[in-house]
């Protein structure tokens, strides 16, 4: 048996940039031929000058960009550059901003992911699914975090950016946008209300009451929105009447995500919007699953779903298979 390397003809070198770094990969694997894998001195070329000099030094996320819900449907996904950007998380706070045509010749036939790891007691990096990630939290397990992307040539990484990921500045509620709707409280007795300081106010409404609304955020903890029904006071866990602009503003549709297919109601009717914040006067009925067709984030980072020609819809991370 001779031993084979897999070889970079044209290697990227270890780079240090910003206490981030780039690395290129020689893999290796027994076989009985020699076999090479040639990267072509453009592709090399660009991809180590757009993770040198596209990237941010460090990512300090402040808003839903990193969330279950968030990360869900593209963590350690492979995506074209064209697609990749249009990620939150990517665009926000991984990339500068570049022009996406300086590099979409020479890039076309690479693919992009990005991933979380944490550095362990020894050292040595530990990567991690999207699971066991979340099961620990930002704040939980071994720190630092660091985000890593890949680029993806032949179904072979050529290179990887390790990225710092500094979380002291996450915000639990994204910063308001403007809506112009009738909130409805829950049906689950009185819904304390949340005031300007994110935390519990002294009042409440009666169950399933209506309330005008003229901003929206996000809980970045809870993964659910908050309207805003007086001057300083939000109500959570509520919904949009039919007609009312919800506030959410889609944008950044991604096709072809490989392991985001269907998504499920169970048990709850799920509300439906236009890409432009309208809700629809019709709900999908609990328990059903519908073919996702394309992929959308509001102003938030939250990912929305197509599941008709204009109806899109949100939901937490266990309802999209």
């Amino acid at each position: 048996m001779k031993k084979s390397t897999i070889v970079l003809l044209t290697a990227i070198s270890i780079t240090t940039v910003a206490s981030s770094s780039i690395t290129g990969t020689a893999l290796a694997d027994t076989t009985e031929n020699t076999v090479q894998t040639a990267v072509p001195a453009n592709v090399s070329s660009s991809v180590t000058d757009l993770l040198n000099n596209q990237t941010q030094a460090k990512v300090s996320v402040q808003d839903s960009s990193v969330s279950k819900t968030s990360t869900r449907p593209t963590y350690g996904q492979s995506f074209s550059l064209s697609d990749f950007i249009k990620i939150p998380i990517v665009s926000k706070y991984i990339f500068k901003n570049f022009t996406v045509l300086d590099y979409a010749k020479n890039l076309r036939d690479v693919q992009f992911k990005y991933y979380f790891s944490r550095w362990t007691d020894s050292g040595m990096p530990a990567m991690q699914t999207w699971t066991s990630f979340w099961q620990t939290g930002l704040g939980g397990g071994p720190s630092p975090i660091n985000i890593y992307v890949d680029a993806i040539y032949n179904g072979q990484t050529i290179a990887t950016k390790v990225i710092p990921y500094d979380y002291s500045s996450y915000k639990g509620y994204s910063d308001p946008s403007p809506a112009n709707g009738v909130a409805t409280s829950s049906n689950d007795g009185v819904t304390p209300l949340i005031d300007s300081e994110n935390a519990q106010s002294n009042r409440g409404v009666a169950a399933n009451t209506d309330w005008r609304t003229d901003k929206v955020k996000y809980d970045n903890t809870f993964s659910e929105y908050l309207y805003r029904v007086s001057t300083s006071e939000w109500l959570k866990n509520a919904t949009i009447k039919t007609n009312g602009d919800s506030g959410i503003r889609l944008s950044n549709r991604i096709a072809g995500v490989p392991d985001i297919n269907t998504f499920s109601t169970y048990g709850q009717e799920t509300h439906v919007i236009s890409d432009d914040g309208t809700v629809y006067d019709f709900t999908l009925p609990k328990n059903t699953s519908w073919l996702i067709t394309l992929m959308a984030f509001d102003q938030f980072g939250v990912p929305y779903y197509q599941v008709s020609t204009n109806g899109w819809v949100t939901g937490l991370p266990y309802q999209v298979n």
